[in-house]
């Protein structure tokens, strides 16, 4: 029976799980496509947004030192 076990069902199980786990991983198209040609912004919010970078704002400014660029 142990040999049952090991040699036949429980490959077959695993068989079946990797068949049926990755469905959701192979659709290429995304669920809920929105079109990022399109912006739902108007065109006061694009004439506010340019009369604030051409006023006199602050402007911050981060810098991590030590930092070399190379990972882990």
């Amino acid at each position: 029976m142990k040999s049952l076990l090991t040699k036949i069902i429980i490959p077959v199980f695993g068989l079946g799980l990797m068949i049926t786990a990755c469905n959701d991983w192979t659709e290429l198209e995304p669920k809920y496509a929105k079109d990022l040609t399109q912006t739902d912004k108007s065109e006061e919010y694009y004439e506010a947004l340019r009369a604030y970078k051409q006023s006199d704002h602050a402007v911050a400014f981060g810098w991590y030192g030590n930092a070399t660029g190379i990972g882990v």
